[in-house]
């Protein structure tokens, strides 16, 4: 099977391509088209509905297409997808694994801390490509159907990982200590309207999988304060929020505290902003992160949180 990917939000409203199956990505459930992200309230993951939904998968598909950097949603649903082009059926475990993407995807709490998401986890860690993603996400969803995905009997093929899982976790405990939560205000993507969403907010964090910790306990929107001149707020790659207008909010702040300052960027405006030197917005990735200005922010942690409540 041939996978091709798009920037995560792309937007289906008809697959004119039969050959083409859109899993995890598109906004519809339409033939050829299986994506959760259009519902404001059902928490059904990709693979859940690939697994309800066999009627919507061309049997003739030739290409699936995913989002970039694809996330155990794109992984699971595909490997699903490809099983039923290949058999006309799902495999005998296909409803375990579609349940525990149910879990995973949505951040309820899992019965082991190493387990099919975190191992995902590690093994996403140590490659680039999106292709060699697939295909390593698609062979440990195969080693662990014998025991189970959220079992404490680990194959032994992945001992090593899940001995940097604990590791990791235990770091990532310690990093929580001076961590706090954040009520803030965003908008759906569906729709516009405006959330409360609660945000974990964490300073510096040595754990190389805190966005994957944070993720599973519920918190779908990260504040990392790096330094006093470095502040990241992300979201979910998929995320059902977004952070478009943030990023503007971020730089008009900006702007007017250099002005105060009197402190002068040597520089032109950045292309497509009204500022030198700007906070990234977040516009090539679906308004799902914002970094700071490469030269450091000057706005105070306060104010940079205050864009956001």
């Amino acid at each position: 099977m041939k996978y091709e990917f798009v920037v995560a939000g792309t937007s289906v409203k008809k697959n004119k391509d039969a050959k083409k199956l859109f899993l995890d990505v598109g906004n519809a459930l339409i033939f050829g088209v299986i994506d959760h992200h259009q519902f404001e309230d059902e928490q059904k993951s990709a693979t859940k509905l690939v697994f309800e939904n066999p009627d919507l998968i061309p049997l003739d598909t030739e290409s699936i297409i995913l989002h970039n950097s694809p996330d155990l949603d794109c992984i699971a649903s595909s490997y699903l997808a490809n099983f039923y082009i290949k058999n006309q059926k799902f495999p005998s475990y296909a409803l375990e694994l579609a349940n525990f993407l149910d879990k995973s995807d949505f951040g309820f709490s899992l019965e082991n801390r190493v387990n099919l998401s975190s191992l995902f986890s590690i093994v996403k860690s140590k490659v680039q490509s999106n292709e060699q993603i697939v295909s390593l996400g698609h062979t440990l969803i195969e080693n662990m159907a014998s025991t189970g995905f959220d079992v404490k009997h680990i194959p032994c093929l992945y001992q090593k990982e899940a001995l940097l899982i604990d590791r990791d976790r235990r770091i990532y405990s310690k990093d929580k200590v001076s961590s706090r939560e954040l009520e803030c205000i965003l908008a759906k993507r569906v729709d516009s309207s405006e959330v409360q969403l609660k945000a974990l907010i964490l300073k510096a964090p040595k754990s190389k999988l805190f966005k994957e910790w944070a993720r599973e306990e519920g918190y779908d929107l990260l504040i990392v304060k790096w330094s006093k001149a470095r502040t990241v707020i992300s979201l979910k790659a998929d995320s059902f929020y977004t952070l478009k207008g943030v990023g503007d909010s971020l730089n008009a702040l900006e702007k007017l505290k250099r002005s105060e300052l009197d402190l002068k960027i040597e520089e032109e405006n950045r292309e497509g902003y009204d500022i030198p030197d700007p906070w990234y917005d977040g516009r090539a990735h679906n308004f799902t992160i914002i970094d700071a200005p490469m030269g450091g922010t000057s706005l105070s942690f306060d104010e940079i949180l205050g864009c956001l409540c």
